[in-house]
């Protein structure tokens, strides 16, 4: 899932971090330094970072990642890539996206989704700290979880031994899913701003594809990403600031073309003077029509469109988040 973004997206909790609607303002695609690399600074975070790219990793139970969405040397906004960004952010990802504090919201939100789809096993693909596997277990579903990072499967884990509750882990990307996950699933969802980690259409189609085997004939695959047609067409570069204790963490983005750099400023105020941490990562502003045709692309039929997932309506220009259902067709 994309960090500074996930809590925005979900169901019924923080409209923060997936629906991704921030106050305007003004783009910036320059070439920096490397000073955003992770290491505590106690100073201005300065320049930005170039660097390879996409959360596209080889799939398997050990879990290498791969660079198949690597940015060009002359793309400002290429950043490092997704494995490096989400092992540095493990440590503090749950306090960012208030796990605890969100868990009971998207359980409810997904329980709506089982009556009308009636799933019994599921597949969260890149399911980060396992947020939506866990609740889904919670919920009597034979659940698996994803995600490309060892140490966010780790707090994954840990949870769901906090919770009591019983998942599969697996530790591949998305777009390698199919290669070490047997089939088949009543749902696979990927939520959380998770899609634009896939830096191009071969690894969007792969992804989507992989999602298709996986699933039952007559299965559903629900994804979740921000909307970015207001993002884009205002230069929106704010997406949320929140703070717990003496740390604090503002979410914002570089414009590049075509990719987005999505950035995490992360401030400890005990230190004196106060130490940050600035960690960035490429996204692909993935919009509506091509997730459309990637998903008819890929097989899938019977497309539904919503603004969020309660299944409120769709607007291009006003909704925070894009949803869409699709079905696998019965053979």
């Amino acid at each position: 899932m994309s960090l500074g973004e996930k809590n925005k997206l979900a169901g019924g909790s923080e409209k923060g971090r997936g629906s991704k609607s921030a106050p305007p303002g003004g783009s910036q695609s320059g070439q920096g330094s490397r000073s955003g690399q992770g290491s505590w600074k106690n100073k201005p975070a300065g320049g930005r970072e170039k660097g390879r790219g996409s959360r596209s990793g080889q799939g398997s139970e050990s879990g290498q990642g791969n660079r198949s969405g690597q940015g060009s040397e002359s793309d400002p906004v290429s950043g490092r890539d997704a494995a490096a960004f989400y092992r540095e952010m493990a440590a503090q990802y749950d306090t960012m996206t208030r796990f605890g504090a969100r868990l009971p919201g998207e359980r409810a939100m997904l329980a709506r989704w089982q009556e009308r789809l009636g799933f019994t096993r599921a597949l969260d693909a890149a399911c980060g700290t396992g947020l939506h596997a866990i609740a889904l277990a919670q919920l009597g579903v034979a659940v698996t979880g994803a995600d490309l990072s060892p140490e966010m499967l780790a707090q994954a884990r840990r949870h769901a031994a906090a919770e009591g509750v019983t998942a599969h882990w697996v530790e591949a990307a998305m777009e390698r899913l199919d290669q070490v996950v047997d089939p088949a699933y009543d749902l696979v969802l990927c939520l959380g701003n998770s899609l634009p980690h896939l830096l191009d259409a071969g690894a969007l189609a792969a992804a989507l594809s992989g999602f298709h085997r996986l699933l039952a004939p007559g299965g559903r695959l629900l994804l979740q990403l921000i909307n970015y047609e207001p993002v884009l067409a205002w230069q929106r570069r704010v997406v949320a600031l929140s703070r717990e204790g003496e740390r604090e963490f503002i979410r914002f983005y570089d414009f590049g073309e075509p990719l987005l750099r999505f950035n995490i400023l992360e401030i400890d105020w005990a230190q004196q003077p106060p130490g940050h941490r600035l960690q960035s990562v490429p996204l692909y502003p993935w919009r509506r029509p091509e997730v459309e045709a990637a998903l008819r692309g890929a097989g899938f039929s019977d497309l539904e469109i919503y603004g969020d997932l309660q299944r409120n309506a769709y607007s291009a220009a006003q909704s925070a988040n894009t949803v869409l259902l699709a079905r696998k067709p019965v053979l």
